[in-house]
């Protein structure tokens, strides 16, 4: 950490003169001469909040340096030897070789519960720009706008000070999810924000006991579109979507017919709810297996519910389950109106290792 880490010769990895070890022969001459490292320090700000809350607690600056053999900025902060801002919003990085550099400043709400509120930041790069990739096809977008901020150039033992930013108002989208039907909150429900823009994707979260979600940490630029579906299967037994309409806000059965939410810096929008409704209707299955020669309940076999699809046409499986100690088995939310014409067909067969 006290000094900076170097190739012989003291240059790039490329560009590093090649050592030939003879056989039996020492090679000698081989030397360097150590620099000693640097720092990066500064203070991080919220931008347009009360003098009270004007200091950004709890701020990782990440550092990226510029690798010259890879031509890309990498992460070069792994030496341990940097923490979030402190209470005054002061940072500084240490053990840093001679080079250039980019700094990210990421909240972390471990530290601070108001950082849900603040977005990252890249030094000196415009404020409203999305920092956090959520799936590979953002990454581009990402390495642009990393690029888009000052570089910083730092030489050999030099404490390099006042590399000072502000962090930008994150947005937030809250809302509530409800059966249609009755108006009963639905937990454990899969939403997803998508960018309007292309119709990226940008995160989703899930719903809680209440059937409330909420997701934080959002840009002001460009507005979004929320997405309601039972991705996890949590209310069908497994079968994500099959007996629930994927719906889009607001009631909408397609991204293009979905209503746009938008909202200024560190603002946001309530009420993005929806109420989800079947696309069909059922009712339960339950039965008992037995021997059939002398009576007696069978356990642990295995039954399948099957259902008759107009679209294959054909039977399908859509779940199994097994018999309990009683023999007894049930399925429960089986559809009977269309498209199955309320065709079920249960099978049942006994597992060979029993």
């Amino acid at each position: 950490g006290r000094y900076c880490s170097q190739w012989f010769g003291d240059t790039t990895f490329s560009a590093s003169p090649t050592v030939t070890i003879a056989p039996d022969y020492v090679t000698s001459g081989i030397d360097a001469v150590m620099d000693r490292s640097s720092s990066i320090s500064g203070n991080v700000q919220r931008a347009n909040v009360a003098p009270a809350w004007v200091n950004a607690i709890g701020v990782w600056p990440q550092v990226y340096r510029w690798d010259v053999d890879e031509g890309a900025w990498t992460e070069a902060n792994d030496t341990g030897l940097q923490e979030p801002t402190d209470a005054s919003g002061n940072y500084t990085v240490t053990g840093l070789d001679a080079g250039q550099y980019k700094i990210r400043f990421v909240p972390d709400t471990s530290y601070l519960t108001f950082n849900h509120f603040i977005a990252d930041q890249v030094y000196g790069a415009p404020t409203g720009a999305k920092l956090s990739p959520s799936s590979p096809a953002e990454w581009p977008t990402y390495e642009a706008q990393l690029s888009a901020g000052t570089t910083i150039t730092l030489a050999a033992n030099t404490d390099l000070t006042g590399i000072d930013d502000q962090c930008p108002w994150g947005g937030y989208l809250t809302g509530r999810v409800t059966y249609a039907a009755g108006g009963a909150p639905v937990p454990d429900y899969h939403v997803s924000v998508w960018d309007t823009s292309g119709l990226t994707f940008v995160g989703d979260t899930w719903t809680d006991a209440s059937g409330n979600w909420e997701f934080r940490d959002l840009d002001d630029v460009p507005d979004y579109k929320v997405m309601f579906d039972d991705e996890s299967g949590s209310l069908t037994g497994g079968d994500p979507g099959y007996f629930y309409n994927t719906e889009w806000y607001n009631g909408a059965g397609s991204p293009a017919a979905a209503t746009s939410v938008g909202f200024g810096p560190g603002s946001g929008m309530a009420a993005i709810n929806a109420a989800i409704d079947s696309t069909t209707q059922w009712g339960d299955v339950t039965g008992k297996v037995t021997d059939m020669h002398t009576g007696k309940a069978l356990e642990g076999v295995t039954v399948g519910l099957n259902l008759w699809n107009t679209d294959t046409p054909g039977w399908v499986e859509q779940h199994s389950t097994t018999t309990d100690a009683s023999g007894r088995y049930t399925f429960t939310k089986v559809p009977w109106a269309a498209p199955f014409n309320s065709a079920v067909r249960i099978s049942a067969y006994e597992d060979e290792s029993n």
